[in-house]
């Protein structure tokens, strides 16, 4: 009796097994490879067998594909081996000897690739030199958001296929149609020939951005080689940039701040990847919402020999609104002023700023202010604390902790900016047909709780009561070109595109014979005149802390929170994706949550709801950047010392403490 075989999804017959070798060394130079005895069911792909292009683009940047005699980074592919199975493919790859030349080793130059400039954005207002002169005082401070790098354990696949003349592509991906683009250019093929399908992933750290083309172009070129589908697993690399801005202030006599100097500098990696638009999210987090009379920004990128950077869920913007928000609190604490007091003070609507971030008044975040300090008594948190930090010995081993209570406001941003050279290409389309049926076509593969937003909104533009709405999935044969799915555009841009697509439907409906179908881009909801970036929320977050000095562990009491939008649409989902936004930025700050009896915390969130016509906005990039601000400002006021580098590890502790 002939037994039933069930196949794994994805696999096919005769399909070959692939895995990437990456380099084990920072850099350095390929003198020799080594490959073991490899029989005819073996395939290995190097460099020399790319027909097309040896590097895919990334927005006019160039990303290699692999490496040739020449070490960028640790972890950079060298080649890919397939075989008939992953175990056997395994084990040979583990017999591959490479002989490498570290730098040093060798005075010669030959071979060295040399590395990327640094780019460097400069932009500001007045007459910082003589306003610094005539100070009356300074204030400088550094802040640091440490990069950080982690091995990824789940193995990522790419399938390729040949299907009569085109290729046929399976990868998780955040941007299909740059999958498509970089296969067609490595294998020298009409994109027209390129299908992808993009399966579905989980990511917080945007790694199935540009990875996907890479594992996709290689998975392409086997495939051609062999006249077989092949499968291509790999475990890359996962690297957060580091930002570290320093802020220069000059301060009248009266302790007001007058000009500011800000140099930011970015550690990118190998490769430098949305350079402009790094650039232009990190000046919308660098200015203060207090006036300034002059402020220069310096904005420099610079590779390294680091694997190149991923989002990690924005751009910049949460390490700027971090860096803005503690300098804010440490400026307070200077003038001998309540933080909170001092905000209300001295935040005030400004030309400068409403030029990069257009908010929506400055006035609501005064009231929001005034109101998270009173429900979580702010004043007096932080006048206890103070009392404490001030005492000579405030880490007693007798008493073995500290505590300390910070505050942080920001306006929320997501989505790419105005000036981003390639929203025409960027759209969506919405069709009405019979019986209140409704298809949007996206090529965002997003999760279902943007998908149930999407729908919210259409049953609002259109007044829908019956009915349905599909969200219309598919590869890139059929679906549209929708851009990369980060920095939360399916909800921002998409969001207000299908807005417009409604509205254009509204005009047309019970006038046209159906189906009705409309379709924009973002360039048609973002002008090139508008701010780069339009604000749809004020945020206020008030967080007090505990440093228990024995665990070494910083233990979160009380978070509030207290945001107002000026369109929420459904206020128990927003506050459960704020309520994941805060958590996850806490955990990224390497503090904890405490379910310890009599000692847990607690996390309140208040949603407020101003009932605009405008489309939703993200919190998710604020959100980290308040918490990073209030945290640092209470790990501050807890140590007794200036906190300005995050995430804090048990080192930075014991230093801080050993100092007082």
């Amino acid at each position: 009796m002939a037994e039933k075989v069930q196949r794994p999804t994805g696999l096919k017959p005769g399909m070959l097994h692939g895995i990437i070798v990456r380099s084990t060394i920072d850099s350095g130079i390929v003198l020799k490879t080594t490959l073991p005895e490899l029989d005819s069911r073996f395939l290995v792909i190097t460099a020399k067998d790319i027909p097309g292009s040896q590097t895919i683009d990334v927005l006019g940047e160039p990303y290699r594909i692999f490496s040739t005699s020449t070490i960028e980074y640790r972890g950079q592919p060298m080649l890919a081996i397939f075989g008939p199975d992953a175990e056997t493919v395994e084990v040979k790859a583990r017999e591959i000897e490479v002989e490498y030349q570290l730098p040093g080793m060798d005075t010669s130059s030959l071979g060295r690739s040399e590395k990327q400039q640094p780019k460097v954005y400069e932009s500001g207002w007045g007459n910082l030199h003589q306003l610094t002169t005539q100070a009356a005082s300074y204030f400088e401070r550094t802040y640091k958001d440490r990069r950080e790098c982690t091995q990824e354990f789940m193995v990522k696949y790419a399938r390729c296929s040949t299907v009569d003349t085109a290729l046929r592509i399976e990868v998780p991906t955040q941007w299909p149609f740059h999958v498509v683009d970089s296969v067609a250019a490595a294998c020298a093929k009409d994109p027209k020939d390129i299908v992808v399908q993009a399966l579905p992933y989980y990511t917080t750290k945007d790694e199935h951005l540009v990875n996907s083309s890479v594992l996709a172009s290689i998975a392409a070129i086997a495939s051609l080689k062999s006249k077989r589908p092949v499968q291509l697993g790999s475990r890359y690399p996962t690297c957060k940039p580091s930002f570290s801005i320093q802020r220069k202030t000059a301060l009248d006599a009266e302790s007001r701040p007058i000009a500011e100097e800000i140099v930011a500098t970015i550690e990118c990696g190998a490769t430098i990847l949305f350079s402009d638009e790094l650039a232009n999210q990190m000046k919308a987090g660098l200015l203060p919402f207090y006036p300034l009379e002059a402020c220069s920004i310096k904005i420099i990128c610079n590779t390294s020999d680091a694997p190149p950077a991923n989002f990690f869920g924005d751009l910049g913007y949460s390490a700027a609104v971090f860096s803005t928000e503690a300098h804010a609190s440490a400026l307070a604490k200077g003038s001998q002023s309540n933080p909170a007091n001092w905000r209300i003070k001295y935040y005030e609507d400004n030309d400068k700023r409403s030029t990069i971030v257009e908010t929506l008044p400055l006035s609501k975040l005064r009231d929001i202010i005034g109101e998270v300090c009173t429900i979580s008594d702010f004043a007096r948190h932080n006048a206890v604390y103070e009392l404490q930090r001030r005492v000579r010995n405030p880490l007693s081993t007798f008493i073995n902790y500290s505590r300390g209570v910070g505050i942080a406001c920001a306006s929320g941003i997501s989505g790419f900016s105005a000036s981003f050279p390639f929203l025409n290409r960027y759209s969506v389309s919405l069709k009405l047909d019979t019986n209140n049926r409704v298809m949007v076509h996206c090529g965002h593969l997003s999760p279902d709780h943007v998908t149930d937003l999407w729908r919210t909104i259409i049953k609002e533009e259109l007044a829908l009561e019956g009915g349905s709405i599909e969200i219309i999935r598919g590869d890139t044969s059929t679906i549209l070109d929708s851009g990369p799915n980060v920095l939360m555009e399916d909800i921002t841009h998409t969001c207000a595109m299908l807005q417009y697509c409604c509205s254009k439907i509204k005009k047309r409906r019970f006038q046209d014979p159906l189906p009705i179908i409309e379709s924009c881009t973002v360039r048609d909801v973002i002008k090139t005149s508008e701010p780069l970036f339009s604000s749809g929320y004020w945020g206020t977050l008030v967080l007090e802390l505990e440093v228990n000095t024995v665990t070494l562990q910083v233990d979160i009491r009380h978070i509030w929170c207290h945001l107002s939008f000026a369109n929420a649409h459904d206020k128990e989902a927003l506050k459960a994706s704020c309520r994941q936004a805060i958590i996850s930025a806490v955990l990224g700050c390497n503090a904890r949550f405490t379910s310890e009896k009599g000692r847990e915390s607690s996390l309140e969130i208040y949603i407020e709801d101003q009932n605009h016509t405008v489309a939703p906005s993200s919190a998710h990039q604020a959100l980290k950047g308040m918490v990073m601000a209030a945290l640092t400002s209470a790990l501050s006021q807890a140590l007794n010392n200036d906190v300005s580098s995050l995430p804090i590890t048990g080192d930075d502790l014991v230093a801080y403490i050993r100092e007082n």
